[in-house]
């Protein structure tokens, strides 16, 4: 059994790996999606693999981490101050901490299988559990949270350019669209933590 169906298992959940690519070649059987958000790949992903181009995202946060080009921060700051009672100031500086991709890429595949960043949602539980395995090899998981943004820029970007385990507990948009329920998080995991975590599960287990 491979490394993140063993996860899925252990944890009885189903994740979303991402892939950012340039050649979609391999991926032309996955379904092509569009003028969506990211938000709402992640929850069709849950079901089936989808392939969609970055320039094709929908939403304005998503299109800005991942640097599609002329996507710029200005629709984000005048939501954060119209819709979150933000004063321009504070605005400029919540986006201004939000990590942008500046690899070169053209498609994101989602799909059930590991990949450079691997997405579930756990509830409280199954993350103390998370916790609990981490800490057998004497790691320390930290937490750095934010509510904007959240699966394109807190969980899948951040987790890509930092290679570090990922926490959010979601923001407006993506648990309306993503499918996370009100007693779960989301969790971002980068490929080689999902192989220790797979590791430890398998050395765990009678």
């Amino acid at each position: 059994m491979n490394a993140f169906s063993v996860v899925e298992n252990y944890f009885a959940t189903r994740g979303v790996g991402i892939g950012l690519l340039q050649d979609i070649r391999r991926y032309k059987d996955y379904q092509k999606v569009g003028n969506i958000s990211f938000c709402q790949a992640v929850r069709r992903a849950r079901s089936g693999p989808v392939r969609i181009k970055k320039d094709h995202l929908s939403c304005p946060g998503a299109r800005f981490v991942f640097g599609v080009a002329g996507a710029g921060p200005a629709p984000i700051i005048n939501a954060l101050v119209q819709n979150r009672n933000m004063n321009t100031t504070t605005a400029k500086k919540t986006v201004g901490r939000v990590v942008r991709l500046e690899k070169a890429f053209e498609w994101i595949v989602l799909h059930r299988r590991l990949s450079k960043v691997n997405i579930f949602f756990f509830t409280p539980e199954k993350t103390m559990r998370l916790l609990t395995l981490f800490q057998t090899t004497g790691e320390r998981l930290t937490v750095d949270l934010s509510s904007i943004m959240a699966l394109c820029g807190e969980i899948t970007v951040r987790t890509l350019v930092s290679e570090k385990t990922t926490f959010s507990f979601g923001c407006r948009d993506s648990r309306k669209y993503s499918g996370i329920k009100n007693h779960e998080l989301v969790i971002g995991m980068p490929k080689n933590k999902i192989m220790l975590l797979a590791k430890i599960i398998k050395a765990a287990d009678p």
